[in-house]
């Protein structure tokens, strides 16, 4: 039994009277490329990976599946972006601590 959710909706509003959705879902392959190039390589590679399902799916008439799969592309996107911008932000916190308390410990010398 398929639970009914915001996506699903958007399905029912979007199919002519063959039930068959009008657009293909963008596939985030850009996204999910850029991620791991960028940012965040294990969360870009399963970025990767679900952008390329999308296509195929959608091919094979898996319409609620490829749909899934381009939001789980671009869900891993998006957490690789943000655990990219985490890391950087708890990096130069460390670094400029350590040197402001190198500082701080040379003045006392």
């Amino acid at each position: 039994m398929e639970e009914y959710n915001e996506t699903n909706n958007q399905i029912q509003n979007s199919t002519n009277p063959s039930g068959v959705p009008m657009m293909k879902p963008d596939n985030n392959l850009v996204w999910a490329i850029l991620c791991t190039v960028l940012c965040c390589v294990p969360f870009g590679i399963v970025s990767i990976i679900s952008a390329t399902k999308v296509d195929s799916l959608w091919a094979c008439g898996q319409y609620q599946e490829a749909i899934n799969e381009a939001e789980k592309a671009k869900k891993w996107a998006i957490w690789g972006a943000v655990s990219n911008v985490i890391i950087l932000v708890i990096y130069f916190a460390l670094v400029f601590g350590f040197g402001l308390f190198g500082a701080l410990m040379s003045n006392l010398n």
